[in-house]
């Protein structure tokens, strides 16, 4: 007894061993990871204060969360080096869902520093691997492909993605935040496709939720429906919004657009100064689109030409047809794999099937061989108590009660209604040998048997010849009941389950009497016709 309790105390033991090794027990740890879900800026204060003794699972777990707060910032890490032991650690504890955002922060880094194709890449291994019930991370990842594909002009896939990030965002609920920015991206996705009714629905489902939002969210939401009233021609509504949002917080994109507005309104002066400061962004579309713009302003400045050619340098140039080539393969690739899994497994169920068939075969066979054996073993008895009747007049009366065992009406030999010339015919007799061997009788011995029942059987012949609607199995099956075969014998015979010899007695009875009535009854009126008379 005691053996087995400490086996049970050592698996317990191992089991919760492992499951420290992929769940922190830090409860300070566990309290930042959910909140930086509702208020990363909150959880972020709570990281630069976190100084807690950690083990090396918590101390990676740590890292993981603070990363994911620094990136949900403006700003990103100069190199993936830091994001990537992350990624190898619990690539190698195979704990599939830190993994999965481990991906999604260095695809965000990836994708602040202008490698889309890799950024691409890492966002759907992270979708692949985040559960599909968590809304905020779906969100995430939605988001930051949707953010992609915007900046490189892929618009179609840019606002498949962006509906799909609002959705999540809707239902995770508890993050305004990122409800806005996805509705907000979404509604820039809308402007770039042309469909600015679509633009206005998203803004229309932002603005009762500007009050609470951080104002770095405010100012980008209005510098985007700015940027619409611009490329609209409604100057004095661009700058509105673009002044609105410059009051939240400061946007060098605010300023090349405001730049722009200036420009299309004839005011060259104030165009010129805003693109000015906006040519330091640290935003190196916004820096060339500033500088552009202010060579056309300045044609002659040499030194914009030098900057402009620098900054060039530097962008990353991704062309919009090869990314969303790119991400094409990559569905192809998924979809072939899912493809293979699916063919692998219908094969394994078609494979088991084929085995389950097999066995059921075997199985059917096997018992079909008990069951012919059992009913030989009956039929063999029965015709040794038969022949002894027919053949030995000593000890008859026993004889009579081991064969009226097998009868169904119960009746002995004399009173059936039936000639013993006709019971102790050649075909009758080696029909009742062929039962008791287990075999099928062959159309020479139901030509035969047919013909003693014309010859010597006028009553039974009478009957068939006024059913010429029977089939020859029906005919064989009357013949069989009135010559007193059994129905395990009639089985044997016609090569049939004693199942399909009820049944069909069952419709016999239906179809030649025109009355319902079970195996017996049919059995009955057959064994009661008129006795018959030898025909000369």
């Amino acid at each position: 007894m005691r053996k087995p309790l400490i086996f049970i105390i050592i698996l317990s033991l191992m089991v919760a061993g492992c499951a420290d090794e992929r769940h922190t027990r830090n409860p300070k740890l566990i309290a930042l990871d959910s909140l930086q879900r509702i208020s990363p800026d909150s959880a972020f204060n709570m990281l630069d204060d976190f100084n807690d003794v950690l083990t090396p699972n918590d101390s990676v777990y740590n890292n993981l969360i603070y990363t994911e707060t620094i990136l949900n910032k403006t700003v990103s890490y100069a190199s993936d080096s830091a994001i990537n032991k992350i990624v190898d650690y619990y690539t190698t504890k195979q704990d599939n869902v830190l993994l999965g955002r481990a991906y999604l922060c260095r695809s965000i880094n990836r994708y602040k520093n202008g490698q889309y194709s890799c950024a691409i890449t890492d966002a759907l291994m992270a979708e692949k691997l985040l559960p599909t019930d968590d809304k905020y991370y779906g969100c995430k990842v939605q988001l930051l492909l949707g953010l992609i594909n915007l900046d490189a002009g892929c618009y179609r896939i840019s606002l498949e993605r962006l509906k799909v990030a609002s959705h999540y965002a809707d239902e995770f609920g508890k993050n305004l935040t990122l409800i806005a920015q996805s509705y907000n991206y979404m509604a820039e996705a809308y402007d770039r496709c042309g469909r600015r009714d679509s633009f206005m629905l998203c803004i229309r489902h932002i603005k009762p939720l500007l009050a609470k939002l951080d104002n770095y969210t405010k100012a980008d939401i209005n510098v985007n429906i700015g940027d619409m009233y611009m490329r609209a021609g409604k100057l004095n509504k661009a700058l509105s919004y673009l002044s609105e949002g410059e009051i939240y917080d400061f946007s060098y994109k605010a300023l090349y657009i405001m730049g722009k507005v200036y420009f299309m309104m004839g005011n060259s002066k104030q165009a010129n100064a805003h693109w000015e400061d906006a040519a330091i962004s640290g935003s190196l579309p916004i820096r060339a689109a500033s500088l552009a713009s202010l060579i056309k302003l300045n044609p002659n400045r040499e030194e914009l030409y030098k900057q402009f050619y620098s900054v060039y340098k530097q962008m990353p140039h991704i062309d919009s047809d090869e990314l969303s080539a790119f991400q094409m393969r990559l569905a192809q690739q998924e979809m072939q794999h899912e493809t293979y899994i699916r063919t692998i497994t219908l094969l394994y169920i078609i494979i088991g099937i084929l085995l389950l068939l097999i066995l059921s075969y075997l199985y059917y066979h096997h018992k079909m061989k008990v069951v012919r054996r059992r009913l030989s073993d009956i039929n063999a008895r029965y015709l040794g108590y038969l022949e002894d009747y027919n053949n030995a007049k000593c000890n008859i009366e026993e004889l009579k009660n081991e064969i009226v065992k097998y009868q169904v009406d119960k009746e002995a030999p004399e009173n059936w209604s039936i000639e013993n010339m006709l019971l102790n015919a050649d075909v009758v007799i080696s029909l009742h040998r062929i039962a008791s061997r287990g075999q099928c009788a062959n159309e020479v011995n139901w030509q035969q048997l047919t013909q003693l029942i014309s010859e010597r059987d006028k009553s039974m012949a009478i009957l068939l010849s006024n059913n010429p609607e029977l089939s020859d199995r029906e005919q064989h099956v009357i013949m069989l009941i009135r010559l007193r075969f059994i129905p395990s014998e009639i089985s044997v015979l016609m090569d049939i389950s004693a199942q399909n010899v009820t049944n069909m007695r069952q419709r016999l009875m239906q179809k030649m009497f025109g009355e319902n009535g079970g195996a017996r009854d049919f059995d009955h009126r057959i064994h009661e016709l008129q006795r018959p008379a030898v025909l000369i």
